[in-house]
């Protein structure tokens, strides 16, 4: 068979049907010589029957046919085509020669992807030689090292990991986490017990810690590194994927939450709560507050419900001693109806009877129709309607009443329609499996009074269809008689039900069966009167029982045949008609397939929905023809703000000679002086998708004389799938275009081999300062020696300063490198402020401890810089951003001097950098700065809020240099404010009798009104994160001598009560606030008196 007839044969199939052709083809030329020699010829010819020959590779395992093609051609389509091919039937060296052929993206990817395959196909050893090849790395390979690594097996990883751990980034760790998690947990384990763990790290780590969370094979892991963390840090989980891991391991994770003092609010099932004992489930809820909150009840099981509400009961109360009804609702029998008295009789609701009305129905039903009957016979609508509704709901807890409960409706089916709307929302609550056969007859009764009013409401109608619905399982003869009573006398949309309750009493299908027939002359009258759109909606009501409705299905394709000459001549009924076609799609697939070509063939509106357009140019390629054919009736003209060409991805599908109409007619569009600028810029960038077109036209555009056209058609060349735009690019350095080019030219760069790019970049001009900045940055981003040293080299040139800014940021590639750091310390010693902050902006992370000590000199550098917008710049960047310690002191003395600067900015920037680089290690260095204005209060309290920002109770790196400050302070009675707000800023809260408590008592006979005002709001605020150590607190400060400590002792009490998650008022709250109300200081009775628990009523 010759070429062109394999490619017209081709030319006739979707791209599926192409596979499959030329796979038949390889298969077959293992035994044809003819045909082997056929596939060779289309070898030799464009890209699209390239493209083909791979495809044969499938069926034939031509290895070395994908690699020459790969050598021979820049084409990222081919490529990855190729590669997919050598990496299924290559030899470990055959695909490690085609790895060496790859740019380092693509490089990248291709790994990546051999180590995700599935175990029988993976190629974990060329992974392993890859890595061992590039371990001695020179400049550029230490990324893709760093990169690759964590895709080795366990024994490389476990070799080479250890010398490379300090310069792994977020990323690489997550790759790590992903395919060796035990391994990583190790070295966490590690880290952490022997506590080089920083806030920062665990941080880090935490964003590991949701790949674990999702899989039930390291959801293990997970769990036991927490605990590692809270045994030997003080860590904050909410950053912590709980909430992820709570669904794998409910009761490990509830451990945990309850031996932490700060965690999130986590969303417990109703089975993992029901299952814990009551002495578990106190415990979890004074830890997480959330569990056992009001709007959780529901979740617990009855004899839960009964304790919790026992034990909260007077803390839910509302102002007016009610408690809310959705909580009354959750309770047992006996406990709703205790509680519903006590609201009944309720003082506040004497006035306001109507509030009475739901808490009525939850007593028994013979005794709130009682007391309900004189709101049902109020005169005012709106009480009838809701006493109607509250006590026609309370029959779902005693299905005996649901025949009075229907009684009550038939009296009011002459209300007005907000009654009957209420009656019916009622009705509607019933759950389907307390309806019986004896309540229909009353039902029946109800529907018709309702459809013989001429003021029934929609929404009534809908709430009397949902309780059809729902019966319409249990009862189904009588619910579908009621269903096409509606349907027959109330023939709009709220004739359709929007949905339909299945109970789980009978499978669907099984339903279904029975409903079809009863359901058939509904389904005739809606075809034969063309309500489409009522047929249609069908669908929605029977969502998940459609799919066993084959009468319905039928309806449906009949109408779309009938009126498929309609929906070609009435463009809105096309909504209808695609609505149609995906409900074949869905349910019908095969339908759908043939009906699309019909579709096409009849040149129907249906054909040019999105929709459709989108099946054809992904499945049935062959289709496209008339799409792209300008006269057509399926021509795709497009309009400005949505051009045709927009309609159409992915064209690496289409065959040649479908590309080559779209380019015919894209540049006919681009030629024509009547088409708006807009459009045609369209199409320009479509033509650098068109990878089987010759871009000669578009070479032609970027060389326009009109300059968007022209900067446009460069932009689309440096977009197109090969190399072939990069020669006009570079010319177009050469004159006004360059501006667009250069940038252009990046995309292009990322698909060659470094030595091709950096040969490039040698010759390019360097004129022009944004020409040339780009070529600097292009430069740096190869990470090579060789790259290095031409940016060396060009350093020493007379460079616009704006260039050399971009060559020192080139440079960030290289900081392992000593040959750069001269640079770096002129730049920071320069005066311009662009080129300092770009010293400024050197990364930080991974870098060895050399790197980091030159670092710390061009800081120091900087700091001696003559512009003090750079200093500040600098010393705002240390203060916020430094992660890199300076055990050295290089910075030491810089800084102490500067911390004496006129400016009052300096000065303040210098000792926050101080606090945050010499703070944890060098507390004498913090005091110090304050003993020298321990008498200048003003500068004092400056410099105090400074520190406030670096301490933590939680952080405890900072501790030695609180406690000297606290001493310091101790000297000046002035200062106990300050030494207050250290007191609870920044030692730590572990246990209640800490160092913290101590020196609180030692400090409150000091205490002024402010101090105590003071105090009191931290107390506040230590109630919220830790009410134990509050509740301890106010016992040690309730029995002291002292009338302020006890003045206290009624804050804590207070903020234990209303601040915290505690148990509410109990005894013994209730008798601690009756001995403080009795104390002999009027301080105490006054602050104990003015606190009003809720009253038991």
């Amino acid at each position: 068979m010759a070429p062109s007839i394999t490619v017209s044969e081709c030319e006739k199939l979707n791209h599926n049907g192409r596979i499959k052709y030329m796979v038949e083809h390889g298969r077959n030329s293992k035994t044809s010589t003819s045909i082997l020699q056929d596939i060779l010829q289309l070898s030799e010819q464009s890209l699209y029957e390239q493209l083909l020959v791979i495809q044969s590779c499938y069926g034939s395992g031509d290895v070395s046919t994908a690699i020459k093609l790969l050598s021979s051609s820049s084409s990222t389509i081919l490529g990855k085509a190729a590669m997919k091919v050598i990496i299924r039937f290559g030899s470990d060296a055959e695909v490690l020669q085609s790895l060496n052929l790859l740019p380092v993206r693509t490089k990248m990817r291709n790994l990546q992807m051999m180590r995700n395959l599935r175990p029988s196909r993976r190629r974990q050893k060329v992974i392993d030689l890859f890595l061992d090849r590039i371990k001695d790395f020179e400049t550029g390979d230490e990324v893709i090292y760093r990169k690759v690594l964590p895709l080795g097996s366990e024994k490389i990883v476990k070799k080479h990991l250890p010398e490379s751990l300090h310069v792994l980034t977020r990323t690489e760790w997550s790759r790590l986490a992903t395919y060796h998690p035990v391994f990583t947990r190790c070295i966490f384990d590690d880290w952490i017990s022997t506590r080089k763990v920083s806030q920062t790290t665990i941080k880090d780590i935490f964003h590991l810690f949701y790949r674990w969370a999702q899989s039930d094979e390291n959801v293990d892991l997970l769990i036991s590194l927490i605990k590692n963390l809270q045994d030997n840090h003080s860590i904050e989980l909410e950053k912590a994927p709980l909430q992820l891991a709570l669904k794998r391991r409910p009761h490990e994770i509830m451990k945990i939450v309850m031996q932490s003092k700060m965690c999130p609010s986590l969303e417990y099932s109703a089975k993992f709560l029901q299952s814990l004992g009551m002495d578990e489930l106190f415990g979890l809820g004074k830890a997480d507050p959330h569990a056992i909150a009001q709007d959780q009840l529901y979740k617990l099981s009855l004899q839960q419900r009964q304790a919790v509400f026992e034990s909260r009961s007077i803390l839910w109360r509302l102002s007016d001693g009610s408690i809310s009804i959705s909580t009354l609702r959750t309770l047992p029998e006996e406990q709703r109806i205790a509680e519903a008295r006590r609201c009944v009789n309720l003082p506040d609701f004497e006035a306001k009877p109507v509030k009475r009305i739901p808490y009525i129905a939850l007593l028994p039903w013979d005794e709130a129709i009682k007391l309900q009957m004189p709101q049902i016979r109020s005169s005012d609508a709106a009480t009838r309607s809701s006493a109607l509704r509250f006590q026609i709901e309370s029959a779902i807890y005693d299905e005996t009443k649901i025949g009075d409960a229907l009684q009550l409706v038939l009296k009011c089916q002459n209300d007005q329609d907000p009654v009957r709307q209420a009656t019916s929302r009622a009705l509607a609550i019933i759950p389907a499996a307390r309806w019986k056969t004896e309540h229909l007859a009353d039902l029946d009764k109800i529907i018709r009074q309702a459809l013989d009013v001429h003021d029934l409401s929609s929404t009534t109608l809908e709430n009397l269809i949902k309780v059809v619905t729902q019966i319409l399982p249990r009862h189904p003869v009588w619910a579908v008689q009621q269903l096409l009573l509606i349907g027959n006398e109330r023939y709009d949309r709220y004739s359709i039900p929007k949905f339909f309750h299945q109970t789980g009493l009978k499978p669907k299908k099984d339903t279904m069966r029975e409903l079809s027939g009863s359901m058939a002359p509904l389904l005739q009258t809606l075809v034969e009167k063309k309500q489409t759109k009522l047929l249609l909606s069908l669908r929605f009501a029977f969502a998940g029982f459609i799919v066993f409705w084959n009468e319905w299905m039928d309806a449906i394709e009949k109408v779309l045949t009938e009126e498929m000459e309609d929906f070609r001549k009435d463009r809105s009924e096309i909504r209808y008609g695609t609505e149609v076609l995906e409900i074949l799609k869905t349910y019908r697939q095969e339908t759908y397939w043939n009906l699309i070509p019909n579709l096409v063939e009849k040149r129907s509106i249906m054909a040019k929905d999105g929709r459709v357009v989108d099946h054809v140019n992904i499945r049935q390629q062959n289709l496209l023809d008339p799409y792209l054919t300008p006269g057509d009736t399926l021509y795709l003209e497009g309009t400005e703000s949505n051009p045709a060409c927009h309609h159409f991805f992915d064209l690496s599908h289409w065959t040649h000679a479908q590309q080559s109409l779209l380019a015919s007619t894209s540049l006919n569009t681009i030629n024509d002086p009547t088409a708006k600028v807009p459009i045609k810029l369209a199409y320009i960038s479509r033509l650098s998708s068109l990878s089987f077109v010759d871009p000669k036209p578009l070479i032609e555009l970027a060389r326009s004389k009109i300059p968007i056209i022209n900067e446009t058609a460069m932009i689309a060349l440096g977009q197109l799938d090969s190399v072939s735009g990069v020669s006009e690019l570079l010319e177009a350095l050469q004159d006004s275009r360059a501006r667009i080019a250069i940038y252009a030219l990046r995309k292009l760069f990322a698909r060659m081999s470094s030595h091709s790019v950096l040969d490039l970049l040698k010759k390019a001009p360097m004129g022009k300062v944004t020409v040339a900045k780009e070529v600097v940055r292009l430069v740096g981003d190869l990470r090579r020696l060789e790259a290095l040293e031409f940016l060396l080299t060009l350093e020493r040139e007379d460079l616009h300063r704006d260039v050399r800014v971009a060559l020192v940021r080139a440079l960030w590639f290289y900081l392992d490198h000593n040959s750069v750091w001269p640079i770096f310390f002129a730049a920071a010693r320069d005066p311009y402020v662009a080129l300092a902050q770009a010293v400024i902006n050197i990364p930080q992370e991974n870098l060895s401890e050399a790197t980091e000590q030159h670092l710390l000199e061009a800081y120091l550098h900087l700091l001696q810089n003559p512009s003090a917008e750079i200093r500040q710049s600098l010393l705002r960047h240390c203060a916020l951003n430094l992660q890199i310690p300076d055990t050295s002191e290089i910075l030491l003395a810089r800084l102490e001097e500067l911390t004496k600067s006129k400016s009052k900015k300096e000065k303040d920037l210098s000792a926050q950098a101080v606090f945050k680089i010499y703070g944890s290690s060098r507390p004498d260095l913090v005091a110090a700065l304050f003993s020298r204005t321990l008498h200048d209060y003003k500068a004092l309290t400056s410099l105090f809020h400074i520190f406030t920002y670096q301490i933590s109770p939680n952080d405890k790196r900072m501790y030695r240099s609180t406690r000297l400050l606290y001493d310091l302070f101790s000297t000046d009675p002035l200062l106990i404010n300050l030494r207050l707000r250290l007191l609870f800023q920044g030692f730590p809260v572990a246990e209640p009798a800490t160092e913290l408590c101590t020196l609180f008592h030692a400090l409150i006979p000091d205490l002024q009104i402010d101090g105590l005002v003071q105090a009191r709001a931290h107390l506040e605020a230590l109630a919220r994160t830790d009410p134990v150590a509050v509740n301890s607190l106010e016992r040690e400060l309730g029995a002291s001598n002292d009338e302020k400590a006890r003045w206290l002792g009624v804050v804590c009490l207070e903020a234990g009560i209303y601040k915290s998650a505690g148990n509410g008022w109990d005894d013994e709250k209730l008798d601690k606030l009756k001995s403080y109300q009795c104390d002999e200081s009027l301080m105490v009775r006054g602050k104990a008196f003015f606190i009003f628990p809720p009253e038991k009523r």
